[in-house]
């Protein structure tokens, strides 16, 4: 059966500036063949008529310029690729270094128990800081309502209200600025073009093609940038609902119940602040380091160069460095996320010896994982008593909740976030231990023994912190370090992506 054929589409024009070209003749012709242009020829002795024939050309020649430049730039945009300036790299690691130091406000506001002292959400109104007795008098009425006021700090004057208050409103005010400081100049720089002016300041001498620095942002840094601006509305409104988790009143009908935030809403209002912090540090540097790539280095990267030539079997032995780094990074993470369960929970106020629990290395599974019969809003668990005679099995961890117990229960909360921290330091020192040995470039073993450093000075500062019983100086600075260490983490990352060839 012979095959239908397809009619072939005719092809007008071999290229966009042919088109131009084409259509601007047209255009042309037609002023010039319009029933205006032909009375304006017949009367070429007039002379009010010269103008409009005059204004017609110009209108011709004005679209055709800028047809021609519309098809030059489709023609080239094709193979050049642009790439973001470097005051994108140095706006993201500026935002990021204001979301590191809120990540430490938010440990001092919880640490001084300053959460709960602004019983409600305003978004404008609540900037403005009380400066009058009865702005002072109506927030502490407020406080008074709440159950950590009735149950916790029904003694508090109203001084020692002020400064509690302080910590979260400072906390509140912070964030307000940080979400300005990602807002705006996305805005600015997604909805404008860099002048041409600028283009030749930045790339100086560069035999860079123009059109890379023809954006502020490149379409990905552009939709990077739009997600922090997503999460940190997201994360003002995760840090309200954590907050609410407070002030709920079914914590009274609980026995020695303590009045605190949710330690599942912590950590997510946590974990956001460290998504929002690693996608701003890491497009920060990627900016700067293609930046220099492209523009400074004429597409040069010296560090791949020298990797180029190592043998297979190296390369390979690197590659497995590359990916390593990932899991230390995954496992900082997630540390660092197991942290804020022992924070809401108040874990780190059980057991405050090292490296044994008591008497043992681990506690025993019947302190573990007991029965759990009901859990308040704000994660507080009615356990059963601990029966040291009781019998663990894997089958009965499904029974009674006891799963539940990984994230409610102190005593395993903190196994968990010291057994974290072990398989961490452990991974971290191993993946030293590997990139020593290698040719790596000399900025990829600087960074790995920054990871280890800043890791030595977090695992000790964690077990001063417990050992202490947790003084605020100290805390604060052991959740500063968990970010510190993410962040070299990081940057070994980013080093050895530009160094080792996929």
């Amino acid at each position: 059966m012979a095959s239908a054929i397809r009619p072939r589409p005719v092809q007008l024009f071999s290229s966009p500036c042919l088109a131009a070209t084409s259509a601007t003749r047209t255009f042309t012709s037609f002023a010039r063949s319009s029933p205006v242009a032909t009375t304006a020829a017949a009367k070429s002795a007039s002379p009010s008529v010269a103008p409009l024939r005059s204004r017609l050309r110009s209108l011709a020649l004005q679209w055709t310029a800028r047809a021609s430049r519309r098809a030059s730039s489709t023609s080239s945009t094709g193979t050049v690729t642009p790439i973001s300036h470097p005051i994108i790299g140095k706006w993201f690691l500026f935002s990021s270094s204001l979301v590191f130091g809120i990540v430490v406000v938010g440990g001092i506001t919880r640490l001084t128990e300053s959460g709960l002292s602004i019983t409600e959400w305003n978004l404008i109104r609540g900037m403005a800081w009380p400066s009058t007795k009865e702005a002072w008098d109506e927030e502490f009425n407020k406080y008074q309502q709440s159950p950590e006021y009735k149950l916790l700090n029904h003694n508090i004057t109203i001084d020692e209200f002020k400064n509690i208050f302080y910590w979260e409103w400072f906390h509140r005010n912070l964030g307000r600025t940080i979400g300005m400081v990602f807002l705006l100049p996305a805005i600015f720089f997604t909805f404008t073009r860099p002048s041409a002016a600028r283009v030749a300041n930045a790339l100086g001498s560069s035999t860079a093609n123009p059109l890379v620095a023809s954006r502020w942002m490149s379409p990905g840094v552009t939709k990077a940038a739009w997600a922090c601006c997503v999460l940190v509305g997201f994360q003002g409104a995760l840090g309200w609902y954590m907050v609410k988790s407070g002030l709920e009143n079914d914590i009274m009908e609980l026995n020695h119940a303590t009045p605190r935030v949710s330690q599942y809403r912590l950590a997510a209002h946590l974990g956001s602040a460290f998504v929002i912090y690693v996608i701003s540090l890491w497009n920060g540097f990627e900016v700067l380091r293609t930046w220099s790539n492209v523009v400074k280095n004429n597409g040069v990267n010296a560090d791949r160069v020298a990797m180029s030539k190592v043998s297979a079997d190296v390369l390979a032995k690197c590659r497995s460095v590359a990916k390593g780094s990932h899991w230390v990074a995954g496992l900082v993470f997630l540390t660092a996320l197991s942290g804020a369960f022992v924070a809401g929970l108040d874990a780190g106020l059980v057991y405050n010896t090292w490296p044994m629990m008591g008497d043992r290395f681990v506690p025993p599974a019947q302190e573990l994982f007991r029965s759990i019969h009901k859990t308040s809003i704000n994660g507080n668990a009615v356990m059963d008593p601990i029966d040291l005679t009781e019998k663990v099995t894997l089958k009965s961890l499904f029974e009674n909740q006891r799963w539940k117990n990984i994230f409610e229960n102190p005593v395993t909360v903190q196994t968990d976030h010291r057994l974290l921290a072990y398989t961490t330091f452990a991974g971290i020192t191993t993946l030293w231990l590997k990139a020593r040995r290698l040719p790596l470039p000399r900025p990829v073993h600087i960074a790995a023994h920054g990871v280890l450093g800043v890791a030595l000075a977090q695992v000790t500062l964690g077990i001063t912190t417990l050992l202490y019983f947790v003084p605020i100086e100290l805390a604060a600075a052991h959740q500063g370090g968990s970010l510190a260490l993410l962040t070299s983490a990081l940057w070994l990352m980013h080093k050895i992506k530009h160094a080792v060839p996929k």
